[in-house]
């Protein structure tokens, strides 16, 4: 795993694009979700135990957007 000290690109191996969630990319994030989603992959608590992805930002933010995106 890369160091969390690095300028925000994504802790996949290799991947020199910018964080977006969890301490992944777009890419990566969106493949991790479809992985765990089809059980092919455990939990964001057990990869985040694993150190593999940074804990969720539960502040602010989602709920503004859920509001926002149900028309309140």
């Amino acid at each position: 795993m890369k160091s969390t000290t690095m300028k925000s690109t994504c802790l996949a191996p290799d991947c020199k694009r910018p964080q977006l969630c969890r301490g992944l990319c777009s890419t990566h994030y969106a493949y991790t979700t479809r992985l765990i989603a089809n059980k092919k992959a455990p939990s964001f608590r057990v990869l985040e135990e694993r150190g593999k992805v940074l804990p969720a930002k539960r502040a602010g933010r989602k709920s503004g957007f859920v509001t926002w995106l149900n028309g309140k």
